[in-house]
């Protein structure tokens, strides 16, 4: 994948669904297979790896394989749109094209849906739910796509779950709340690994990471 990192477009790595089986746990396999591949991936030009990682595995990640901890990802639900800021600058945000949006929403298990907001459009996915959806992204309207008519919707009233990082998103004058923390199933974790020497570890307050940016739906 491409993100904008400090300015510059760079290649990275997203980490997901990395386990060892369990008949070979305890022999540092995943330590050792992790590493050689951040080695093959600096040598290919990756210069860092981003993940979500859950309460269990985050000390791992952080104690073993040198990831740092950016902060947990916030989780708000409520309803209507946001106060979405097409034109704002990150210091990490990753970088999408109409061709990867296509491929992302072809997943066959999902039936994604796409409401049109003032300057852009937002990506909405089931949760399993009823009458509840998650946004799993925005995007400029540049990024529109005429193979995505199938998939548009008119209601923006339905509650919604937003997860992520962008402090840039205006909640005033909205009906979202952070979701209870008793009622999460487990926090989960942004990490980051710079594969380089620049020791590159982007900010939370200038930082878009959404949930299309990993696997959550």
């Amino acid at each position: 994948m491409i993100s904008e990192i400090e300015g510059k477009k760079v290649k990275g790595l997203l980490s997901l669904n990395t386990a060892t089986h369990p008949d070979h746990r305890g022999k540092k396999l995943f330590s050792v297979l992790a590493e050689k591949t951040y080695e093959g991936a600096l040598k290919q030009g990756y210069e860092f790896v981003i993940g979500v990682a859950n309460a269990n595995s985050t000390p791992g990640f952080l104690k073993n394989l040198g990831f740092t901890l950016i902060k947990p990802l916030d989780v708000k639900v409520g309803i209507g749109n946001l106060n979405y800021n097409f034109e704002a600058g990150y210091d990490y945000a990753r970088i999408w094209d109409k061709e990867q949006l296509e491929w992302r929403l072809n997943n066959p298990k999902l039936t994604y849906q796409i409401t049109k907001v003032k300057g852009g459009f937002i990506i909405l996915a089931p949760t399993g739910n009823k009458g509840i959806r998650a946004v799993m992204g925005y995007f400029p309207e540049s990024l529109y796509s005429d193979n995505f008519k199938n998939k548009a919707i008119t209601t923006v009233n339905p509650a919604k779950i937003w997860m992520g990082i962008d402090n840039k998103l205006s909640w005033k004058g909205k009906l979202y709340f952070n979701f209870p923390e008793k009622l999460k199933i487990s926090p989960l974790n942004l990490i980051f690994r710079d594969l380089t020497r620049k020791n590159r570890l982007p900010e939370p307050g200038s930082l878009r990471f959404m949930n299309i940016d990993f696997d959550a739906y």
